[in-house]
């Protein structure tokens, strides 16, 4: 199903945007899975569309006033692609569907049934296994979180690297940790595309 995101108004599959909710008082929350109740516009995961977006492209699109800030919405969106990876790496648990550990991961990559890698940013000796750093070299794995957070959300002790065995959950783990990636409010700040000016 194709949106359009409201910073470029480009109309893409909906998968590669973020839906984002607005809120009873004209604030916006975003939404990673897209199923949150209330009116929502859709945006691309980027700095430059969400300095278009908000306030002018989603108060146009929603046809209301929003009060919100581009600043705080790379902030929540943030927020939210970390809760939303976490949340996932649980699902998979519970579903079965991760493989947790190096001897673990690396026989899920060798068997082919590795659809993504989560590598903890605090475990070297995991990014240095040969066939992990192989998968972070091809864009097949991704870094994320500590390895005390992945341990917990699988209800298990520190963990480095998890394998993600199933293609949805990690399509969405892939999508979350990209909202990871979003300039914070003072790298923004400091960027130059970060400046706008407008005439007329």
């Amino acid at each position: 199903m194709e949106r359009t995101c409201v910073g470029c108004r480009a109309s893409v599959e909906a998968s590669e945007l973020v839906r984002l909710v607005l809120g009873p008082d004209g604030s916006l929350a975003a939404d990673p899975r897209g199923g949150a109740i209330g009116r929502g516009a859709w945006v691309h995961p980027t700095q430059e569309c969400v300095r278009r977006a908000v306030p002018r492209g989603v108060s146009h699109a929603l046809k209301t006033n929003v009060k919100a800030t581009a600043d705080a919405l790379l902030t929540e969106l943030a927020a939210a692609g970390r809760r939303r990876a976490l949340a996932l790496i649980a699902s998979a648990g519970r579903a079965k569907k991760a493989a947790a550990g190096a001897t673990a991961v690396t026989e899920a990559i060798e068997h082919g049934l590795a659809e993504v890698v989560v590598v903890a940013t605090d475990a070297r000796a995991g990014a240095e296994l040969p066939l992990v750093a192989a998968a972070l070299a091809h864009d097949q794995a991704v870094r994320f979180g500590t390895k005390a957070e992945l341990g917990t959300a699988l209800g298990r002790g520190d963990i480095g690297v998890v394998a993600i065995l199933d293609q949805g959950i990690s399509a969405s783990l892939k999508r979350a940790t990209a909202l990871l990636e979003l300039p914070s409010p003072r790298q923004a700040r400091g960027s130059k595309d970060a400046i706008v000016t407008e005439t007329g």
